[in-house]
């Protein structure tokens, strides 16, 4: 849901507000960040044993944003790259750069912000 959002927001920023397009796509990048944490702390991640303390609350969503900041530079590194050199249309090539990003954080989140692990058998 934080992909639809961002990709509206960063929509109405490129098209309406005249936002340089790799701006925009930063900014529309946290907000479905941010978003997307709390989605995950309430329904992707809510069989995982964790404190809601607000310390370790926290201390998750800076976890999640460090794992989404390394996604949005590989997001950024595929958007400019197919935009620049290969002539694609921002919007299709920030989809493609948002979903390579959104496989590289599962993995990251599962391991470590979460730290879902197999149980021994």
């Amino acid at each position: 849901m934080g992909l639809f959002m961002a990709m509206g927001i960063l929509w109405v920023l490129v098209e309406y507000l005249g936002v340089l397009y790799i701006i925009a796509s930063l900014i529309a990048g946290e907000i479905g960040i941010t978003f997307n944490f709390f989605w995950y702390e309430v329904w992707a991640f809510r069989d995982v044993k964790r404190s809601f303390a607000v310390s370790q609350l926290v201390v998750r969503w800076l976890k999640f944003n460090l794992v989404r900041a390394t996604g949005i530079g590989i997001s950024m590194g595929i958007l400019t790259l197919l935009v620049e050199i290969f002539s694609v249309h921002y919007f299709v090539a920030n989809i493609i750069g948002t979903v390579v990003a959104i496989v590289f954080n599962y993995i990251i989140s599962i391991g470590w912000i979460w730290r879902i692990t197999r149980p021994k058998e």
